[in-house]
C-alpha cells in the first residue's frame, strides 16, 4: 500500500541554499591563503556541533576558533561562510509548488545567528509551516532523536513524512523511522521531483 505523504522535510545548507562551507573554505583559500584543511576541522569540530546544538555561544565557539589560528579573521571567516549560502531558486520553485498541500518543514543543524542572517536576507521562515533547528532540540544531525523531534513536530508518522538532504550520512537515520528520503544535488531538481512523484506526492 502506497503511503500518503504529509509532510515534506527540507534541509537548508545543500538543499533550500547552498552548501555554504564548502563554497567558504574555497574562497578563504584562494583569497585569503587559509589553510582549508585546518579550517575545515574547525567548521566541523566536536565544538562546532555543540554550538549547532546551542550548548555554546557564537562568542565562544569563534574565540575558541581564533585559537586555533592566531593569524585568521575569524569575522571575515563568519561573514564568508554566512555570505556563502545562496539560495537555490529550483527548490524555492518546488517549495512554492507544494505549499499548502503538504506540510512544509525545515530540519537542519544550524546555528542561531546564521539562522537570523539568512531570514534577514531571504525572510525564508515564511516558507515554512513547521521549523525544526538543532539549536532548539540540544540534538543535531544525525541524531535519532533529533529524528524523531522533527516527526513529532510534524504532526504524522514516519512513513508520512518525505526528507530531503544532500548528505546520506546526515540522513540515513530517518530511513529507521520509515521515512522516505532522497538525497538532493544542487541542478538535479529532476531527480528530486521524480523520487517525490514516485512517493505519491503531487506536484
Amino acid at each position: 500500500l502506497l503511503m500518503t505523504i504529509k509532510a515534506i522535510a527540507f534541509d537548508l545548507g545543500g538543499v533550500l541554499f547552498a552548501d555554504g562551507k564548502t563554497q567558504a573554505l574555497k574562497k578563504l583559500q584562494t583569497e585569503q591563503g587559509y589553510d582549508s584543511d585546518k579550517l575545515r576541522s574547525v567548521l566541523t569540530s566536536p565544538l562546532s556541533h555543540d554550538l549547532r546544538r546551542g550548548k555554546v555561544s557564537d562568542d565562544e565557539f569563534w574565540a575558541w576558533a581564533q585559537q586555533q589560528e592566531p593569524s585568521w579573521d575569524v569575522q571575515l571567516i563568519k561573514n564568508i561562510w554566512y555570505d556563502s549560502y545562496v539560495l537555490d531558486d529550483d527548490i524555492k520553485d518546488l517549495m512554492d509548488r507544494l505549499r499548502g498541500r503538504y506540510a512544509l518543514v525545515a530540519f537542519t543543524g544550524n546555528v542561531v545567528s546564521r539562522v537570523d542572517f539568512l531570514n534577514k536576507r531571504y525572510g525564508f521562515r515564511d516558507w515554512f509551516d513547521v521549523e525544526v533547528y538543532s539549536f532548539d532540540c540540544g540534538e543535531t544531525k544525525p541524531s535519532k532523536r533529533f529524528v524523531e523531534i522533527m516527526i513529532q513536530k510534524a504532526g504524522c508518522s514516519g512513513n508520512e513524512v518525505f526528507y530531503v538532504d544532500d548528505q546520506e550520512k546526515d540522513a540515513y537515520p530517518a530511513r529507521e523511522f520509515g521515512v522516505t528520503v532522497a538525497i538532493y544535488k544542487k541542478g538535479e531538481v529532476g531527480h528530486l521531483m521524480d523520487a517525490m512523484r514516485a512517493a505519491g506526492i503531487d506536484i
